[in-house]
């Protein structure tokens, strides 16, 4: 599988109008269990609420189920990971994720 399974154009449109963000995104990693992207966003969406090992632990799950899936999730992952806000990224073990997203992609 070289794609990654994404919700219309329009169910993406109504969650960001209606604030049910957190909600759909729920919705899309029970329907996708083994999809890393819906996770790490979700994660991302709440990680004011997480400490920093409970992030960690939700990005590197995200991470490896990304992988699993093919290189373009994986590298979604990637950037939502540094994506984090207020410098999160960097108490997650930057030098870990790098170091696996560049053997994904050597």
């Amino acid at each position: 599988m070289t794609e990654v399974v994404l919700p219309s154009s329009a169910v993406l449109e109504f969650a960001a109008l209606s604030t049910r963000h957190i909600a759909l995104l729920k919705e899309w990693l029970t329907s996708h269990r083994d999809a890393g992207v819906p996770r790490a966003l979700l994660a991302w969406a709440e990680a004011d609420k997480m400490g920093g090992e409970e992030l960690k632990t939700e990005m590197a799950a995200a991470f490896d189920a990304a992988k699993a899936e093919n290189e373009r999730a994986a590298s979604l992952v990637y950037g939502i990971f540094f994506g984090i806000p207020g410098s999160i990224s960097t108490a997650i073990s930057t030098p870990t994720m790098a170091t696996r997203h560049r053997r994904l992609h050597a």
